[in-house]
């Protein structure tokens, strides 16, 4: 069984491997029209992320032949260090709910596994699992776990997730997550918005066979700015120590960084690229970094929504909804409102993740209601508004512009 959600961003282009079968599948995609390809499936083809043929020696993949009655052996997957990895060890048949947008064999307009990208990639269409709502049926766990089987009826990437639990039901809002990295998705509806801006076309979620879709951006480093603060430089204890340490930072240095520590996710895609410091004087400190480690977070959401705004051409105010553990430094959501111009909301229930799960779960079980009545649920925490000015917001956000340019030329 496959759900339609993505989960790890690291997963965009498809299915990781290693060694031989890296190899065939970068050799593959290398075939693949970029833009034909985008249009079915909607995601980004990256020279580091690769998709492979559906053979059992996959490499990162598992796959079990299971029986299907008198018809074909069939092929669950079990993704090995991806967040939809759960459902595996605790189902007596070992079926797993993968993420069919993001395979790149899944054509997310049609709703159906795409005959010729599967040829293209050598994936036998008769090994692959069945795709289903966010909200179904998809079977129990082994009763020797709990005591008694305990019907699994939910399954969503992490993001997606997030996304239902964010309420965000209606097209063109938002919502953003801040965990090591950052992934923000933008509701489309029933409209498959195409992006020109190097952003992924997904399905957000699908209930009763009615599919929502979403354009989704990732930023490598978010949270993880923090952990470099911390155990990198040593400059803070915990994490809780970075909004008063940055506090105490020289109004009048204007100290930027590009955490490409892993390269730029979204829209810049250049894994290959590392970070950099700018603005730095014999009298910038810890606490001029740890301020530029919550700015440069803000800067990189905006990126990604002007890329979202710009895909999606409808008008009107744009209101983030954010959750998260980095979304606890009011500093940094503040500055976030600031640099976008935009509202940001921040929710009373911070585990949306786990929120969406179980109201997919509980939306098939029938003990929770249609998604308007969810929404009335939704309580807001408090509304970060931006108190910067217009000219001083474009002046600040050119500059971090001049930064990544520079950074992206090195």
């Amino acid at each position: 069984m496959a759900t339609l959600n993505g989960t790890a961003p690291a997963y965009v282009a498809g299915l990781a491997a290693k060694g031989r079968r890296a190899r065939q599948g970068r050799r593959r995609c290398g075939k693949v029209n970029r833009v034909e390809n985008t249009a079915r499936d909607g995601v980004v083809i990256l020279r580091f992320l690769t998709v492979n043929s559906a053979t059992p020696d996959i490499g990162a993949v598992h796959f079990t032949p299971r029986s299907n009655g008198d018809g074909p052996v069939l092929l669950t997957l079990r993704d090995e260090g991806c967040e939809g990895d759960e459902i595996a060890p605790v189902t007596p048949d070992r079926v797993h709910a993968t993420n069919a947008a993001r395979t790149l064999i899944y054509n997310i307009k049609t709703g159906a596994w795409d005959g010729e990208l599967c040829a293209l990639l050598g994936s036998p269409m008769s090994l692959l699992p069945e795709v289903k709502d966010s909200a179904a049926e998809f079977g129990s766990t082994d009763p020797a776990i709990f005591g008694r089987a305990i019907p699994i009826r939910g399954v969503a990437g992490d993001q997606q997730a997030a996304t239902v639990g964010q309420a965000c039901f209606q097209p063109g809002m938002m919502k953003a997550t801040y965990g090591t990295g950052c992934f923000a998705l933008l509701n489309t509806g029933a409209d498959m918005v195409l992006s020109k801006n190097r952003l992924l076309t997904t399905i957000a979620y699908q209930v009763n066979g009615q599919p929502t879709y979403a354009l989704e951006g990732s930023i490598f480093g978010a949270g993880g700015v923090v952990q470099w603060l911390r155990d990198g430089l040593n400059i803070i204890a915990t994490a809780h120590d970075t909004q008063g340490l940055a506090e105490q930072a020289d109004p009048s240095q204007d100290v930027i960084l590009v955490p490409a520590f892993t390269g730029l996710g979204a829209p810049y895609w250049r894994p290959d690229c590392r970070g950099a410091i700018f603005g730095v004087t014999r009298s910038t400190g810890a606490a001029e970094l740890a301020k530029a480690a919550l700015e440069s977070v803000g800067y990189q959401t905006r990126d990604l929504l002007e890329a979202m705004c710009a895909d999606w051409g409808h008008a009107g105010e744009s209101v983030l909804r954010v959750d998260g553990g980095m979304v606890a430094s009011d500093g940094a959501m503040q500055f976030l409102a600031d640099i976008s111009g935009a509202p940001v909301d921040r929710p009373v229930v911070s585990e949306t993740t786990a929120l969406g799960a179980a109201y997919l779960a509980g939306l098939q079980s029938g003990l929770c209601q249609e998604p308007a009545r969810f929404a009335e649920s939704w309580v807001l925490e408090r509304r970060f508004a931006s108190a910067m000015a217009a000219d001083l917001r474009a002046a600040k956000y050119a500059r971090w512009g001049r930064a990544v340019a520079s950074t992206l030329m090195v």
